[in-house]
């Protein structure tokens, strides 16, 4: 044993090396410990990186260009006035009002226009009876009854028995001239009958004194029979021929005294039907003017109701008393239009016009509602105004570019809350896309390109 070794040992004693020993087995330990937790937090971090790498690279996100603007209706601004003018009746709306197309105003007092009217339908409905009557008359002259229908009697019936009653007058009036023209046709047919029958009796007599006459003459020249008989005989026959010749001329003269009395019955009748007809074509010309006019006094009376002719919201009543006088065509009402599709005049910086262009999707965000709450329009571009304008107010210029929206209103929570022209949008139109990773690196881009060229 070396005198080293012996000094080492007498220096350490058995305590002292258990202790050393104890050390170096720890220090060991510690430097063999594998480093758990260090190295996870690292993989993770890596991990999260890498992962954050791949989902900026492959996500998009909206590029967008922002404006402020207001809405604006897409119909101008209606003027509501009256025709004829007049005095208030009634005021049934108020500014700010929103109302429906059609609905009423506010009322013209129609008491002049309603008693025009009235008069025109009255005469309409007496010439309606007098039509009835006059066309019966022209058709079926023969008639005894006329049919007026069911509600002419109950609206008219002092008309409807007047009417009654002239026709009546007219066709005994009609009646009796038949009569007596029947009357003649009767006796001349009575006539015509005797005349016949005489004509018989005389062409019997005739032959009989004729045959009388040839048996005595001869046997007058032999003087067994007087002459006197033979010459009575031949005045018989005489008179005989001449009372056969005037029924013979006369039966011609009475058939056609006949003839003519039937023609007058005839001629009788068709006159009361022509003056019917000429009547009745007057009462129709007359009844088709009664009735544009009743149209258009219809017309007047409707327009009365001062009615809006678009849905909107009342903007402007010029009329604040009833009673009071208004001039024809004189403004009386301002409606703003409410349609169904809204527009928003947005104002678009030059620097970002570049990339607007029309049927771009946009988000319209009415300042008036929380977008938080009550969340936002779709739109989309309609127009873009050819030329930049410049504001009066800032000297800043703009384009001014047209924003169609899809609806009318914004809903939460089962209500509708509306959106009138007037209120201020901000607008985002989407004018592209672009990965999250770009945008990361585009301050870099930036910067690389633009670094060290200043003056």
């Amino acid at each position: 044993m070396s005198p080293d070794l012996k000094t080492s040992q007498w220096a350490t004693s058995p305590p002292e090396r258990e202790d050393l020993n104890f050390v170096r087995d720890v220090e060991a330990a510690l430097r063999d410990r594998p480093p758990r937790a260090s190295t996870i937090f690292l993989i993770t971090c890596a991990a999260l990186f890498t992962a954050f790498l791949g989902w900026s690279f492959f996500a998009e996100i909206d590029e967008v260009t922002r404006g402020e603007g207001q809405v604006v209706p897409s119909t101008r601004k209606q003027v509501v006035q009256s025709l004829e003018g007049g005095i208030v009746k009634e005021i049934l709306a108020r500014e700010g009002d929103v109302v429906k197309k059609d609905q009423v105003l506010l009322r013209i007092d129609d008491t002049g226009f309603s008693s025009d009217l009235g008069e025109l339908v009255a005469k309409q409905r007496s010439l309606s009876v007098q039509v009835k009557r006059l066309r019966t008359e022209a058709d079926n002259p023969d008639t005894k009854d006329i049919d007026f229908g069911k509600k002419l009697p109950e609206l008219v019936p002092s008309v409807v028995e007047n009417e009654l009653t002239l026709f009546s007058i007219r066709k005994s009036s009609l009646e009796n001239q038949i009569s007596l023209l029947n009357e003649r046709l009767t006796q001349r047919k009575q006539e015509l009958a005797e005349l016949r029958e005489n004509r018989k009796r005389f062409k019997n007599g005739l032959d009989i004194a004729q045959r009388e006459f040839d048996i005595k003459q001869p046997l007058a020249l032999r003087g067994i029979v007087s002459k006197t008989d033979v010459l009575k005989l031949e005045r018989e026959i005489s008179d005989l021929k001449g009372q056969l010749a005037t029924t013979e001329q006369s039966v011609p003269r009475v058939e056609a005294s006949i003839r003519e009395a039937e023609r007058l019955v005839d001629e009788q009748k068709l006159a009361f039907r022509q003056g019917a007809q000429t009547e009745l074509n007057a009462k129709l010309s007359e009844l088709t003017v009664v009735d544009q006019s009743i149209k258009a006094a219809s017309d007047r009376v409707e327009r009365t109701d001062i009615r809006s002719p678009v849905d909107g919201i009342v903007n402007k009543l010029h009329v604040n008393t009833i009673g009071g006088v208004v001039r024809a065509g004189e403004p009386l009402v301002e409606i703003t239009p409410v349609e169904d599709v809204l527009q928003v005049e947005v104002q678009i910086q030059p620097k970002d016009i570049a990339f607007i262009t029309p049927n771009q999707k946009a988000l319209i965000k009415i300042t008036a509602y929380d977008f938080t709450i009550y969340g936002a329009l779709d739109g989309q571009v309609e127009n873009i105004s050819p030329d930049s304008s410049r504001d009066p107010n800032t000297n800043e210029s703009y384009y001014l570019a047209t924003i169609k929206t899809n609806e009318t209103i914004l809903k939460k929570g089962g209500r509708s809350f509306p959106i009138i022209p007037g209120m201020v949008a901000q607008v985002d139109i989407v004018t592209g896309k672009k990965t999250v990773l770009n945008y990361i690196l585009k301050p870099i881009i930036k910067a690389r390109r633009e670094a060290l060229r200043e003056r």
